[in-house]
């Protein structure tokens, strides 16, 4: 199966569509503008059904608040509710602005998550017409 992602190409200077290879080894992957060679390796990933606040953000913070019975809440009684909190780093985005993060079996809360693979921006190799 083959995957497709928009990424800059740095030899033509635009923005375009990649295809690949749905495998998680290294891979030449051609720019269809100007046949330029990425040297590529693809990550496993877990979208996450929210938005960041910019396509920058290096990390995401999701909180989860414990269950509890609201029928059992006493106002006179002053108890902090341990909130838990987990930091997921932040390997891309899909095109509608969604972080992928780093692939993750556990469950994010009432979070919409689905599993994906992207383009890493590690690089293996060099394209030989390149000075």
């Amino acid at each position: 199966m083959k995957l497709r992602q928009r990424e800059y190409c740095h030899n033509c200077r635009q923005h375009v569509i990649y295809e690949f290879e749905d495998i998680t080894q290294r891979q030449v992957i051609i720019c269809p503008n100007c046949g330029h060679q990425h040297y590529r390796e693809l990550d496993e990933g877990t979208i996450i059904n929210i938005r960041v606040l910019g396509r920058n953000q290096q990390e995401g913070r999701i909180y989860k608040m414990p269950d509890f019975n609201i029928a059992r809440f006493n106002p006179d009684i002053v108890a902090p509710l341990p909130i838990v909190e987990k930091t997921y780093k932040i390997i891309g985005h899909t095109a509608d602005g969604r972080p992928i993060i780093e692939k993750t079996d556990e469950k994010l809360g009432n979070l919409t998550t689905e599993n994906s693979k992207i383009m890493t921006e590690r690089r293996w190799g060099r394209d030989p017409r390149q000075i």
